[in-house]
């Protein structure tokens, strides 16, 4: 039995969950070649070695291509309902779109459910906060390619680890506020803490 622990004494986001995993020694060839099933362009993936507070670690970024990073931005608040603000501002996918794009891959099975297992989670919570079905969430920065890129690349990568158990310590979400398409809100936002 395998068991994966992560300690999340600073949060977490996809970056940081893809560089524990290639620290590991999840091959990152095998994540973009997982990647390239998907039907999402418009992005490249770098991996470098840093130094954090004197530790070594792996880097993972998402970087967007100039033509789609216009319309794309990293994940800090989830989604947001479609009639709260202007369409031209952010590239949408709803979770209905997200589920097509990774059911139509050919990706592995087990990476195809476990990754709409995760976008599940955050389209339910969305949902109840904005109270819309989950299939029409409006997903903005968790739908920019960078996020699907993040998720389904944890999902390849937990695939390939595999971990039979998964546990983790609490979440240290911050505090104080945030700015973001619904203006400023509570840090954890909402949909956060859901």
């Amino acid at each position: 039995m395998k068991t994966l622990y992560f300690d999340l004494f600073s949060g977490c986001s996809g970056d940081m969950i893809l560089g524990a995993f290639v620290d590991l020694g999840v091959d990152i060839d095998k994540i973009k070649n997982g990647l390239s099933l998907l039907d999402l362009t418009g992005y490249t993936i770098e991996q470098k070695k840093v130094i954090k507070n004197g530790i070594s670690a792996v880097k993972i970024d998402v970087l967007l291509d100039k033509d789609t990073s216009a319309h794309n931005t990293h994940y800090h608040n989830y989604s947001h309902h479609p009639l709260e603000h202007n369409h031209s501002e952010h590239h949408h996918r709803t979770f209905k779109d997200i589920k097509e794009l990774i059911k139509s891959s050919m990706l592995k099975s087990s990476v195809k459910m476990l990754a709409l297992e995760i976008f599940g989670y955050l389209a339910e919570a969305e949902a109840k906060i904005h109270g819309v079905s989950q299939d029409n969430v409006h997903f903005h920065e968790v739908g920019a390619v960078d996020s699907i890129v993040d998720i389904v690349a944890t999902a390849i990568a937990l695939d390939e680890i595999g971990a039979t158990h998964f546990a983790c310590s609490k979440a240290n979400v911050g505090g104080g506020t945030l700015s973001c398409a619904h203006g400023v809100l509570p840090a954890p936002a909402p949909a956060t803490t859901e």
